[in-house]
């Protein structure tokens, strides 16, 4: 079995660009990562992000906010990261240590060699809290977009259900143009992805396609997959999804389910690796229910458009 590692990890943003560092030691030599460190035994998440960043960087954090967990699965190991936005500091930054830092931005990444984990990190400062999925039949996608009252923080999924994708190919441009305009993400269904790369902030997996993946892509888009029950969250967890949606919480579509009830989506929410939206009869307003029981956002169709 896998060592699993605690890290705290720290993110100082500047012009929207990310301070990080070089690795001086192995596993992953020379390779860029956050700051942060390892937990110690009888610390605290933030105790440890105080300690590593005074060591690292030669700061004292006056002002943080805690954005969530993740599991990142390396070959040779585990790493669960606690990640921290740094809002406000005291001191000067300075490598302590004489590792080179550097502020890096997304359209830089390509050209250095950066811990995996690093591009989980970044998507989950921008991770929306609402996941709005499009309805059976859709056929006024443009007018309902520009009509909805959706704003910023939202995922817009539209599911390739009743032949979508095949019948509305030529839509796809224009749905994309409407949520960039509207700051909405859009996410597409797998395997359309290479055909619509260009127009999406996303894709998403059905749990039919889980057993046929064997990795996904270090990029700045979102993957994410349906889960509903432990074997599928296991799978997610192995693969290093960004989130994943749970289902049935409250309402299920087919007589052969059970709904999971927010008491086990709480287990598996604790189970899973990534950020989970709670799916199948919720509203909205059941976005504090989801992140008292563990989850990061909800998700839904009729209730959220």
């Amino acid at each position: 079995m896998k060592e699993t590692i605690h890290c705290s990890i720290g993110v100082i943003e500047n012009n929207s660009n990310y301070l990080l560092l070089r690795r001086q030691k192995s596993p992953y030599y020379n390779y860029f990562e956050f700051p942060g460190g390892k937990i110690k035994k009888n610390e605290k998440p933030i105790e440890t992000l105080q300690r590593e960043l005074l060591e690292e960087l030669d700061i004292l954090t006056e002002k943080v906010s805690f954005i969530h967990s993740i599991t990142h699965e390396y070959k040779e190991f585990s790493v669960c990261l606690y990640v921290y936005r740094i809002i406000k500091y005291k001191g000067k930054i300075k490598s302590n240590y004489k590792q080179e830092y550097i502020y890096c931005g997304k359209d830089f990444f390509k050209k250095i060699k950066c811990l995996e984990s690093t591009y989980r990190i970044i998507k989950l400062l921008s991770l929306p809290r609402f996941l709005s999925i499009s309805k059976p039949n859709h056929k006024t996608l443009e007018q309902d977009l520009e009509k909805t009252k959706i704003k910023e923080n939202f995922f817009i999924r539209f599911r390739d259900i009743n032949g979508f994708y095949k019948n509305n190919s030529d839509k796809i441009p224009d749905i994309s143009k409407i949520c960039k305009k509207k700051n909405l993400s859009l996410v597409i269904d797998h395997p359309f992805e290479k055909k619509y790369y260009l127009h999406c902030d996303g894709v998403h997996y059905k749990s039919d396609f889980l057993k046929s993946i064997k990795n996904l892509p270090n990029d700045f888009k979102y993957y994410s997959c349906s889960c509903h029950n432990v074997n599928e969250i296991k799978k997610a967890n192995l693969l290093n999804f960004d989130y994943i949606v749970i289902s049935p919480i409250r309402e299920a579509k087919t007589l052969d389910q059970e709904p999971l009830g927010w008491d086990q989506f709480k287990k598996f929410s604790i189970y899973a690796n990534m950020p989970t939206f709670a799916l199948g009869g919720v509203s909205k307003d059941d976005f504090k229910l989801s992140t008292k029981n563990k989850g990061y956002g909800v998700a839904g169709i009729r209730n959220f458009w």
